[in-house]
């Protein structure tokens, strides 16, 4: 049996044009076999502002909090970057304009290494863990971007009662389930409709609230949880 961790950032609080103001939520998993929802998990509030490169730090550390909460046997990592599948612990500066990759995502990986290489290290040395840029690829990394969703969702109920009114964007091609006692989001993806991430909640968080979901208007395959007072 092959435990896999992996973690996502994402959800985000919207303006009144529906763009994106600050990433809302880092989600660390654990899943195993069939891979259709996590057997572990963490998240954490980080509000970050949507271009922020660091937000991949957060992941790593989010991970490294999993695994030292958990105590797991964890046989690899799923990092969200799209590199081949490689082992990013081993990835060098010099290494990087040999990838067969497109241009952008090279300049994107020389910017982001130095940052970022300590933290791949340490996953490697300390925790016996490859850390593998497997990227969107991932379905493991999907189950986080799910969990990514429900937090996201949490984040807009708990903070309704000061802000009245509050949109809150789903990571792409997400829906939301939500019961009195917890919200659920699943895939939208073709041959992805098994794949879901529940989370318990408060009922108190739902009273007086009103929920609507629908398409984000400028972001096709987006979709948009709005929040409001009754």
């Amino acid at each position: 049996m092959v435990l896999i961790i992996s973690a996502d950032s994402g959800s985000a609080l919207l303006d009144g044009s529906y763009r994106p103001v600050k990433v809302l939520v880092t989600v660390a998993i654990i899943s195993e076999p069939p891979y259709r929802r996590p057997s572990s998990g963490l998240y954490k509030i980080i509000e970050r502002e949507p271009q922020d490169m660091t937000i991949i730090k957060e992941e790593l550390e989010c991970i490294m909090k999993l695994l030292d909460k958990t105590r797991r046997s964890v046989d690899v990592a799923h990092i969200d970057i799209s590199a081949g599948a490689m082992d990013l612990s081993e990835l060098r500066i010099e290494d990087i304009d040999t990838l067969d990759m497109p241009r952008h995502v090279r300049t994107y990986l020389r910017n982001l290494l130095p940052q970022i290489s300590p933290l791949l290290k340490r996953l490697k040395e300390e925790y016996g863990i490859s850390p593998i840029g497997i990227g969107k690829e991932s379905v493991v990394v999907r189950l986080a971007e799910l969990g990514v969703a429900t937090y996201g969702v949490l984040y807009g109920l708990e903070r309704i009662k000061r802000l009245k009114h509050i949109r809150i964007g789903l990571p792409k091609a997400v829906t939301i389930q939500i019961t009195d006692r917890s919200i659920r989001a699943k895939s939208l993806l073709p041959g992805e409709h098994d794949l879901e991430y529940e989370i318990k909640i408060d009922p108190s968080l739902l009273k007086n609230v009103e929920l609507s979901e629908y398409p984000n208007p400028i972001a096709r395959g987006f979709r948009v949880v709005e929040i409001r007072t009754q």
